[in-house]
């Protein structure tokens, strides 16, 4: 348990306690690390350590820093590619200098909006989930562009593949090859979290009685 009002920000369990690691920070929406092993938070973020950050910043071990410009409104997902890009989405219109799409990729030096293309039309909403496969790919969920098929998921590799999922999907995580989806929504109670093996949607068993907004795949698969 964490001790109400004594802390405030990022807290770190060094497997006895929750200790403080980052102090008023603002409200962080996502947190992930780079492939070099840096934290990265993303939120409703403005000025860290006096670095002004808009909605995302990185711990060097010492301080916390920008990650280019930032963004106009909050960044509500953040994820790594192994090539060390970043991905993020959220409900910003505007990278400073320029209008932007709510779904970007940092490429080193500059946030560009994803690609649209035939499927996945223009973001102009920020997907709900996002989850990299074993091999890298980039899965997202949720919100998707209109012109996606109603429900569908999406799977970035060089370009935009669909796959039809059962609900809409508020969560997602691999195990092994096995794609696990989460649906926040009530009505689909007693089905909310579904399996796809590569082939085809799967039940677990006799399902769960509530939503569900998160998943996260044990390192047993």
């Amino acid at each position: 348990v964490i001790p109400a009002g004594t802390i405030f920000g990022v807290v770190r369990w060094d497997g006895t306690q929750w200790t403080e690691y980052a102090r008023r920070i603002g409200e962080v929406h996502a947190m992930t690390t780079s492939p070099s092993g840096e934290l990265l938070v993303a939120g409703n973020l403005a000025v860290l350590d006096d670095e002004p950050v808009r909605g995302l910043a990185r711990w060097d071990g010492t301080r916390w820093q920008a990650i280019g410009h930032g963004f106009d409104d909050d960044v509500l997902g953040l994820i790594a590619l192994p090539t060390g890009e970043l991905v993020a989405f959220g409900a910003f219109r505007y990278a400073p200098y320029q209008p932007t799409t709510a779904l970007v990729r940092w490429n080193g030096a500059a946030w560009r909006p994803m690609p649209p293309n035939v499927n996945a039309g223009v973001w102009t909403n920020a997907p709900d989930c996002a989850v990299l496969d074993r091999l890298g790919d980039l899965w997202l969920g949720g919100a998707l562009p209109a012109s996606t098929t109603a429900n569908a998921i999406l799977r970035w590799r060089a370009g935009w593949d669909e796959l039809a999922a059962p609900f809409r999907v508020g969560c997602m995580a691999f195990g092994g090859a096995d794609l696990y989806a989460g649906c926040p929504n009530a009505a689909s109670l007693g089905r909310s979290i579904r399996r796809h093996d590569g082939i085809q949607w799967c039940d677990l068993g006799a399902g769960l009685d509530g939503p569900v907004h998160a998943l996260l795949a044990h390192s047993s698969g």
